[in-house]
């Protein structure tokens, strides 16, 4: 199979997402959305000093669009798929049913000669759109809490393992001994008392993990307003689900993450260290399961990682892989399974 590929460089973020709107592109995830480029480009992207790009690979009728950025070292023009590594699937968009393996077997060529690339890694590829190429991704594997035909969070937890079960329910009935417990949902319309929670949110996370080099994310360039932005574009649009779980009236969990196709991608959890001792993390997850259901949702995408809560929550899981590309090299172009 032969593509063609087109390459615009340094593109600004809105002619990216003009490009991007096509209705006949489909997302295979949240992470693909214009508005999370839009925001990712806008201040992550921006504070690393990172070139937008954008691919477009056409075969016959069939369109893939990749934004990307590029960053030259050496001389080398190295590219990633837009919000690496902050998204968790970069997975491109597409028009088509494509053979997904035969797409990334024959697209190198084309997209390198006009990118002038020497080299692109794509990372948190689910298999279903690789197949058995690359190499196992460093995060390894989504874990995947699928809603479909519970009726209740009892029901959810009845087909989990028993110590889990149990658990949950005696944390349920501690809080509620203490005050009772609330979740709170932003909805579309709530940016400002959203920002505040933010605040408290970030307040939080930095006291949680003061004395560790973690608790300072939010401090590195462009983070906290890729948050913000984030709040001002896609919660009213309704792809920023940000919640706040409170206990007897304070607030003691927060969860920042993504709805979209009745999926909650789960992104950036955390909680307040007065509350440590209750499992606010634990307790935060039952409630958005018990949320999930009376929503409708299909699932809660845990994305990558193999952190332990992960594969006690999801029912199954799915291998991710990574593709790195290298070229020109001796004799011709290369694909080099690495990480």
């Amino acid at each position: 199979m032969s593509w063609k590929a087109e390459w615009h460089e340094a593109v600004d973020a809105e002619a990216m997402i003009s490009a991007s709107v096509n209705p006949g592109f489909v997302l295979a995830s949240v992470f693909q959305h214009p508005t999370l480029i839009r925001a990712w480009l806008k201040t992550k992207g921006s504070a690393l000093g990172l070139m937008p790009a954008l691919a477009i690979l056409e075969h016959g009728s069939s369109q893939v669009l990749m934004p990307l950025v590029v960053r030259t070292t050496l001389g080398l023009r190295r590219a990633v798929m837009v919000g690496e590594p902050h998204f968790d699937y970069q997975i491109p968009m597409t028009d088509a049913l494509l053979d997904w393996p035969q797409f990334w077997s024959s697209m190198w060529r084309p997209l390198a000669r006009r990118g002038r690339l020497a080299d692109l890694l794509v990372r948190r590829l689910p298999e279903r759109f690789v197949g058995s190429a690359g190499n196992p991704d460093p995060d390894v594997e989504t874990a995947i809490l699928q809603l479909d035909g519970c009726s209740d969070l009892d029901a959810y937890l009845a087909t989990r393992g028993a110590n889990l079960r149990s658990d949950v329910r005696r944390r349920l009935r501690r809080a509620n001994e203490l005050g009772g417990i609330r979740l709170s949902v932003f909805s579309s319309d709530e940016v400002e008392p959203a920002r505040a929670a933010f605040a408290a949110m970030r307040a939080a996370y930095e006291e949680l993990h003061r004395s560790e080099p973690s608790g300072r994310m939010f401090q590195q360039p462009g983070t906290a307003e890729f948050y913000l932005e984030l709040i001002e574009q896609a919660l009213p649009l309704g792809l920023l689900h940000f919640s706040v779980l409170s206990i007897g009236g304070r607030d003691a969990a927060w969860h920042f993450g993504f709805l979209y196709d009745r999926v909650l991608h789960w992104y950036k959890p955390t909680y307040a260290p007065w509350a440590a001792h209750l499992a606010p993390g634990k307790l935060m997850l039952a409630e958005l399961v018990r949320f999930g259901i009376a929503e409708r949702w299909h699932a809660i995408d845990f994305g990558g990682g193999t952190e332990p809560y992960k594969a006690q929550w999801g029912n199954r899981t799915e291998a991710l892989r990574s593709l790195r590309f290298f070229g020109p090299t001796l004799g011709g172009w290369l694909l080099r399974q690495r990480h």
